[in-house]
């Protein structure tokens, strides 16, 4: 049985729907969905944990198989370390 994937379009506008996968304050994930037009159109989350794993786990075995550098989302989501933090070059003094 082929999977095909239909987009959802927004109530108010009909524009596609956007999905996002998305981390709360304490690391759980979700999957966020939203109007890409206005956030205000539209905007929900999932949070059922084995559905959340199950896409997780579908998204890494696309970017494995993927394996593109030349493709800037895909090497950054390939990398767990974030990027260092862009620093100006000046240091602070403490106060005595």
């Amino acid at each position: 049985m082929d999977e095909t994937t239909a987009p959802i379009p927004c109530p108010i506008c009909g524009t596609g729907l956007k999905l996002t996968v998305t981390t709360n304050r304490r690391g759980k994930h979700a999957i966020g969905v939203h109007c890409p037009q206005d956030g205000r159109h539209f905007r929900g989350f999932i949070n059922h944990k084995p559905y959340v794993a199950e896409m997780l786990a579908r998204l890494a075995e696309a970017i494995a198989a993927r394996q593109t550098a030349s493709d800037p989302a895909a090497a950054a989501l390939q990398n767990p370390e974030p990027a260092p933090a862009a620093t100006s070059g000046r240091t602070r003094r403490r106060r005595a």
